[in-house]
């Protein structure tokens, strides 16, 4: 889902749903639209098409915004790891 002001795209969100888990692959805000809520609004939107037994996402350990946007949705830090590109990342359940 993408959302747009006129022909300026602003924020897009990509998901994946397998059976009763939604899994958020990828959720970006242009820069010039950060902090005026657009991701919260992806995410209420996202969470309105259906009731999911529990929704996964991950990010950069690094990348507090989205940290705490995700935790003021009811996400759950549940691991962390370094992949083989050495940036630090953080999964995180909303169930």
């Amino acid at each position: 889902m993408a959302m747009q002001e006129g022909r300026q795209l602003r924020a897009v969100i990509e998901v994946e749903l397998a059976s009763d888990v939604l899994e958020i692959h990828s959720l970006v805000v242009a820069p010039e639209f950060f902090r005026k809520g657009i991701a919260g609004q992806l995410l209420q939107h996202v969470f309105s098409l259906g009731d999911f037994e529990k929704t996964l996402v991950e990010t950069a350990s690094k990348n507090k915004p989205a940290i705490l946007l995700y935790e003021k949705h009811g996400f759950k830090e549940i691991k962390r790891w370094t992949p083989e590109h050495g940036i630090e990342k953080v999964a995180m359940l909303r169930a």
